[in-house]
């Protein structure tokens, strides 16, 4: 007999999935099936994301008065294949009843699929397979997540592979009376950097549109009428000239308690120095001889600076818990160009940047740090993850390095000594990618802000690389051949 619900209230939900759906922090539960291991996500890369309520899977169970099951989510891990984090193994399936047996079952594996080149066909018969087996465990309702839009081209990553997988989710659903939700048609190609805070991993607004779409596809699928509009926002185009928008918050106290985590700061230097915070993303403008306001130097998070110049400076933190958006809202803005704002009404303000008029005045500075034309000079060893990972390029011991942590913002390479000088490549690690460390004698950390795509993308495990130097002096270069 088909298995139907008159109300989702009480119902108990298991999910089976990648980091998209992790959650884990001490003082709040509940929280992903792993307490902290094999999982990375939320909320300690998106600190909007701070508490289990505000994951996509926590507002669906709270908004409809659902019970959590088992959230199996594993950070990194496919649906197909022989890792031992794969969604068809055993050891996580059977997971899913540890709580009692569930009545909805959601499964939404596949990004890490693509990540690995896991073909179509294998894709399908693990999704079979593990569905199959999950409803060994209870007599419930199957849900499949197709893949929502974004423009990640990591490893073997595509486009097309991604719309293969959906096609494949619909099929399976409809062969096998399986309920889809459609996350590919709300987030497509114009608005999917409104939902996203990386390439792959959604924000707060993300995580509660998911939560929506989850919901009404449940209720649709048991005839039960879902009366809310979803409504999804589009980019709109900046006006012309425009290239990039912010909306400064405050104008003092970055210092107090956790402001920094949530404002954008707009200084008036004659008030004041304004704020160090080295770890914040800066911009010092100035007023030209006509008036207008412009950039007049762009501070990297990273650099170190106690006095600014100019008249005003722009700020906000890497702690912000937006500060991937951020960093997106103004990524075109260059010295010189120009800053509108008012002050009149106090804050918020929203600050425009447009084109400059003319092309700055560069001054010549010293380098800091030696300059390397032919190789990349390795600055630091076995310390900066946290403190140097936007200056420099890092080399770590195989014993000195976090096993821990998935490093999702780093490339890797893994390297080992062949004779002198010469060096093996054994492993290649890209941003967004969980690791798994294996026993390289150094891994070489390049975080993804560095100019690091033009050396890594040619790369191949096996090939060869030079080292001038001694690497553990934190001063050393790196050759690849």
């Amino acid at each position: 007999k088909e298995l139907k619900f008159e109300s989702l209230e009480g119902l108990k939900v298991s999910i089976l999935g990648d980091s998209i759906s992790t959650f884990y922090k001490d003082d709040n539960q509940p929280s992903s099936y792993y307490h902290g291991e094999n999982q990375f996500y939320y909320p300690l890369y998106c600190k909007a994301i701070d508490s289990y309520d505000k994951t996509w899977w926590g507002q669906l169970i709270n908004n409809n008065g659902m019970e959590l099951g088992i959230n199996n989510s594993w950070s990194g891990s496919t649906g197909a294949g022989n890792f031992s984090s794969a969604g068809w193994r055993p050891e996580r399936v059977n997971t899913l009843d540890d709580n009692g047996p569930m009545d909805v079952f959601i499964y939404y594996l596949g990004t890490n699929d693509l990540v690995n080149g896991n073909s179509n066909e294998l894709f399908q018969e693990a999704v079979l397979k593990t569905i199959n087996d999950a409803l060994k465990l209870a007599r419930c309702q199957v849900f499949l997540v197709t893949l929502g839009y974004t423009d990640y081209s990591g490893y073997n990553y595509t486009e097309e592979g991604r719309l293969a997988y959906n096609q494949i989710l619909r099929n399976l659903a409809k062969d096998n009376g399986w309920g889809i939700i459609p996350l590919d048609e709300y987030i497509v190609s114009d608005n999917y950097s409104i939902y996203l805070h990386d390439r792959l991993h959604y924000n707060y607004k993300g995580t509660t549109l998911i939560s929506k779409i989850c919901e009404k596809a449940i209720k649709e699928f048991n005839g039960i009428e879902f009366t809310e509009e979803i409504v999804v926002e589009h980019l709109e185009p900046l006006p012309p000239g425009v290239i990039g928008k912010i909306t400064a918050t405050a104008s003092s106290g970055f210092w107090t308690g956790t402001n920094y985590e949530t404002n954008v700061y707009l200084y008036d230097l004659s008030k004041g120095e304004g704020e160090s915070a080295t770890y914040s993303t800066r911009f010092e403008l100035e007023k030209d001889e006509s008036g207008k306001i412009v950039v007049k130097n762009i501070i990297a998070s990273g650099v170190s600076r106690k006095t600014y110049e100019g008249d005003y400076v722009l700020l906000f933190s890497d702690a912000h818990k937006e500060a991937s958006v951020l960093k997106k809202d103004i990524k075109d803005v260059k010295v010189g160009c120009i800053a509108e704002f008012d002050l009149t009404n106090g804050f918020p303000v929203e600050i425009t940047f447009k084109e400059g008029s003319q092309e700055p005045e560069v001054q010549p500075t010293e380098p800091e740090v030696p300059v390397v034309t032919d190789g990349i000079l390795i600055g630091s060893y076995n310390t900066g993850v946290w403190t140097l990972y936007d200056s420099t390029v890092m080399a770590y011991s195989n014993e000195a390095i976090d096993k821990t942590s998935t490093y999702i913002n780093f490339y890797i390479i893994g390297i080992s000594q062949v004779d002198g000088e010469t060096y093996k490549i054994e492993y290649l690690k890209d941003v967004d990618v969980a690791t798994q460390f294996g026993e390289y004698q150094y891994y070489i950390m390049i975080y993804r802000e560095l100019d690091s795509k033009s050396y890594f993308t040619g790369l191949n495990v096996n090939d060869t690389c030079t080292v001038t130097g001694d690497i553990t002096s934190g001063s050393a270069v790196i050759k690849f051949n």
